[in-house]
């Protein structure tokens, strides 16, 4: 018989043991808050049985106190852990139909407090009754005991089954099948623990047996519902993953649909007629396959060239919906003939932009150049931009275009201003984006507007076309990148006069 204890014993603990580790790693992933009753409720009950198996390799008395009365109470424990796990999951299913629970509640609460107080009672009649009561009232209290604990697994069989019934489809096979080998592996414990109250009253040695198989069962049917709970949880991520990349792919179909349309956009056949006019030269690289970066070529007439550089805020998708929006409105003003003034041109931009963009916290920062070949100057407007590069060959000096003007799509009602000089032969205008200047090296650090001036100023001196100082450009930020990933989107354009 002490075998069957022991074996009984170590199944407790097995239970207990695994589910403790179970608790640690919650607590360990910050998933306190996720720790369900139930793993409580089955730790106790795995302690419990533990000791029972303990009490049981005694076999007989430990001091003049009898230890059959520490199994008893033990095993009323048990069934303890066991109602309370049943009724857990009971709200835990209707919860999960969407069904009214408030009532359901009310009374579980009410069921859990009146089977804790008979079993309390039970316990503490087990462990401290005088022997002269279990002489003469111990035969009818078995009699009580056996019946209370065949009723209670009567019941809870029957409203577990009928719930599972009712909430048909909104349970998991997996879920099912854990939550009826948890039902069965108890029921039939609780079983095997009756006939161990009986054949005890009669003295057989068979009564052992049964709560030692009864234990093994128990702890069995609470590891298989540990284990099949692993195994929902492995096939709903299994579920979520798959759905993830469902809609990974429907994102990504619609940022290339997104991004086929942003090419479609650029002005690839407007850049290659100025560059039959004038020596200019574009690099444009998106940070993803669709970016905010925008920049425009416009032949206004036979002496006049306007390019647009800027920036739209944020990132991405969004970024390059007010890209698209502000070439539309560009494209207006073209149209209308409004580009032969930049301060009066941006003034009426500004005030449809920010009609648009007003309470969305968006901007659009923007360069503009308007070239006049027949009077050799050029007029330039910086709407929030960075200051901009100019080489002039007669000074052999490179210069920063500073043009101080509102940022467009904020304010509605602003005045722009523009500046012009007059260009000779040689000259440089490098323009870009922020993004560039905003590049970092492995080490974290920023090309900056000192850094990238150097660069162009070693550049310029030996480039003979616009391609030459697009492509030494690149070759000097790619050294100081050192293959390091960028943040935003990098634009350069150079005009070479």
């Amino acid at each position: 018989m002490t075998l069957w204890y022991v074996f009984g014993g170590s199944f407790g603990l097995f239970l207990m043991i695994q589910y403790v580790a179970f608790l640690l790693f919650l607590l360990r992933k910050g998933g306190a808050k996720e720790i369900k009753p139930d793993l409580l409720y089955i730790i106790v009950a795995g302690g419990l049985i533990s000791l029972l198996g303990i009490i049981g390799i005694g076999e007989g008395k430990w001091g003049d106190f009898p230890l059959w009365r520490v199994e008893r109470a033990l095993l009323v424990g048990v069934l303890g852990c066991f109602v309370l796990l049943l009724r857990y999951i009971f709200v835990w299913v209707k919860d999960l139909g969407f069904v009214e629970t408030d009532g359901y509640r009310e009374y579980t609460q009410w069921y859990v407090f009146f089977y804790l107080l008979v079993a309390a009672s039970v316990m503490a009649f087990l462990l401290f009754s005088p022997v002269v009561w279990w002489e003469r009232y111990g035969q009818i209290f078995s009699l009580v005991l056996l019946g209370y604990f065949l009723l209670t697994g009567f019941l809870e069989a029957f409203e577990f089954f009928s719930l599972i019934r009712r909430e048909k489809g909104k349970i998991s096979s997996i879920n099912g099948l854990r939550y009826r080998t948890l039902l069965v592996g108890g029921e039939v414990a609780i079983v095997l623990w009756v006939l161990s109250l009986a054949y005890w009253k009669m003295q057989n040695p068979w009564s052992g047996v049964f709560l030692a198989i009864g234990c093994v069962l128990m702890s069995l049917a609470m590891s298989f519902y540990l284990i099949f709970e692993y195994i929902d949880i492995f096939m709903r991520e299994a579920e979520s993953r798959k759905r993830l990349a469902d809609v990974n792919k429907k994102v990504m179909d619609e940022i290339r649909m997104a991004q086929s349309l942003q090419i479609s956009l650029l002005p690839l056949d407007r850049q290659r007629a100025v560059q039959k006019i004038i020596d200019m030269e574009i690099s444009y690289m998106p940070m993803q396959s669709v970016g905010g970066d925008y920049y425009d070529v416009f032949v206004l007439s036979d002496d006049l060239l306007l390019f647009l550089l800027g920036d739209a805020s944020g990132h991405g998708v969004y970024a390059a919906m007010i890209w698209a929006m502000l070439k539309v409105e560009v494209e207006e003003l073209i149209e209308e003939q409004k580009f032969s003034h930049l301060s009066e041109a941006f003034s009426t931009l500004n005030r449809r932009i920010t009609r648009i963009l007003e309470n969305t916290y968006s901007y659009i920062t923007l360069f503009s150049v308007l070239v006049d070949k027949r009077a050799k100057k050029l007029s330039f407007l910086s709407a929030g931009h960075t200051d901009q590069l100019y080489y002039c060959a007669k000074e052999d000096a490179v210069k920063y275009l500073k043009n101080k003007n509102p940022i467009v799509g904020t304010f509605k009602h602003v005045r722009f201003q523009e500046d012009v000089l007059k260009y000779h032969e040689g000259d440089i205008l490098l323009m870009f984006s922020d993004g560039v200047i905003e590049g970092t090296n492995v080490q974290g650090e920023q090309v900056g507007l000192e850094r990238l001036t150097q660069m162009f100023d070693a550049v310029v001196r030996g480039a003979a076309t616009a391609s030459d100082v697009i492509g030494g450009m690149l070759m000097h930020l790619e050294d100081f990148y050192e293959g390091t990933i960028q943040d935003d989107d990098r634009t350069l354009m150079a005009i070479r006069f």
